[in-house]
């Protein structure tokens, strides 16, 4: 389906305020998550944190980054899990 300039310049510029309040920026969201922008990044593409196509960049969802900062983490790398050995 084909939109015309007009209809999606309207979709944009009616939603953007709204879509505005509720996403942020990744440098805010890496600076309340206290990890780099590039690990904003990363967390988006594991799907850890959703975010929004703005222009060139993402927006992150603030719900996304509130249930990031709520749950439970643990430090380091996951345990292997012991092999029995014969």
């Amino acid at each position: 389906m084909r939109y015309t300039y007009q209809a999606m310049a309207a979709f944009f510029t009616i939603d953007a305020p709204a879509r505005q309040a509720e996403t942020m920026t990744l440098a805010a969201a890496a600076d309340l998550l206290g990890v780099s922008q590039r690990r904003v990044n990363a967390m988006i593409s594991d799907g850890a944190l959703s975010a929004v196509k703005a222009g060139s960049g993402n927006l992150v969802t603030i719900a996304s980054v509130d249930a990031r900062l709520v749950s439970p983490r643990s430090a380091g790398r996951p345990r292997k899990e012991s092999v029995p050995r014969a």
